[in-house]
């Protein structure tokens, strides 16, 4: 027992590291404890033709004859569905950290598979399985002409996939795109909703009117303009650009990725197996592997600061594009993910010292013979 409390540095870091959990787990308690006391009761409109069918909740009557039943809910399931794949607002692209670009085909799912269904040479295919299917069904018909006619069947069957497949694509590409540069990490409250009408951008916000003392929040649903669009399913944020800007920025985009590989290669892995080589020859404590191990500490900490603070220096660059009904990643939350880079920072330090001292007592030793 004596000996480990003869080990002050030893002793500190476990506090601090307990610590640093500590206060997590209290704010993740915290957050957990004020989502789970508050009780929130939102109307929502009655007539839904200012958030473009968001809140919309049909009502047929069952009176109606089972067919007409059956296509006006078609009608009304396909829409909805059609609004919801525009309002997720998934871009095509790629990320490095929390920036990116991409593009956006805002094109509908169902009016597209009809056109296609209508399409001539599609329809031709069809009706040719069927012609097959009846000769097949025919009482008549011997088991090598139903294996042929099977054989001709499929044969007709793929085509009809691959024309509707070419004729969906076609439509598709015949849509014009939405090019974005996008910001990642971006959260809406719970309440809020994003939604896309006559291609602008708007927030279905709550406005509470009453906040009782008992914890209990009554309010109702309004809606406001933004300048980005925003996708919930992957937490991002889309800046437009025109398609000369999206070019642009992908090619500084693509040479910082490069840029940032190639750093990350030569002072993760390049230096340490230089000092490495340089220890299995019989070489430890030298100049060159104190300035490596310097290298290398500076790198992983200038990294995780940059990690750290990177998105809130993004989001003071473009405030102006972001609504407040936007959070983003705290520093606290940032330093928590990006924690490792911290250790191991500490840990090429602590190596450093100790190279350092052992370099100092070479040159000693060397010096006295």
């Amino acid at each position: 027992m004596k000996k480990l409390l003869t080990n002050p540095v030893a002793i500190i870091t476990a506090f601090i590291f307990c610590a640093f959990f500590f206060l997590v787990q209290k704010d993740i308690e915290s957050i957990e404890t004020e989502m789970s006391t508050a009780e929130q009761t939102i109307t929502l409109p009655e007539s839904d033709t200012a958030f473009n069918g968001l809140f919309y909740q049909p009502f047929l009557n069952d009176s109606l004859p089972h067919n007409i039943y059956i296509r006006i809910a078609d009608n009304i399931k396909n829409v909805k569905e059609d609004n919801e794949l525009k309002n997720r607002s998934l871009p095509i692209g790629f990320s490095i950290g929390m920036l990116g670009v991409g593009y956006v085909h805002d094109y509908s799912i169902h009016s597209n598979s009809k056109d296609a269904f209508n399409d001539a040479a599609y329809k031709k295919y069809i009706d040719s399985c069927s012609q097959i299917l009846e000769l097949i069904n025919k009482k008549n018909t011997d088991s090598s002409s139903i294996l042929k006619y099977q054989k001709q069947e499929q044969d007709f069957l793929q085509k009809a996939s691959d024309r509707f497949r070419f004729v969906s694509d076609s439509l598709r590409n015949t849509i014009e795109k939405k090019y974005y540069f996008t910001l990642q990490g971006y959260k809406l409250d719970e309440n809020d909703k994003f939604f896309i009408e006559k291609n602008k951008y708007y927030l279905a916000f709550v406005v509470w009117d009453k906040i009782l003392n008992n914890d209990k929040k009554h309010g109702h649903y309004e809606r406001k303009e933004i300048a980005v669009r925003y996708s919930e399913q992957e937490k991002k944020i889309l800046i437009p650009l025109t398609p000369k800007q999206y070019s642009l920025v992908s090619i500084l985009l693509n040479a910082l990725c490069w840029i940032y590989m190639a750093t990350y290669a030569f002072f993760v892995i390049g230096l340490p197996l230089q000092i490495i080589l340089s220890i299995s020859n019989g070489k430890a404590f030298t100049r060159k592997n104190i300035v490596r191990l310097n290298l290398i500490t500076v790198f992983l900490l200038v990294m995780a600061l940059l990690l750290s603070f990177l998105p809130s220096i993004i989001h003071i660059i473009f405030s102006k594009y972001i609504d407040l009904a936007f959070s983003k990643p705290t520093v606290w939350q940032t330093t928590i993910q990006n924690l490792s880079l911290y250790i191991y920072s500490v840990i090429a330090f602590v190596l450093n010292v100790a190279f350092r001292k052992g370099y100092k007592l070479q040159q000693e030793q060397e010096l006295t013979v």
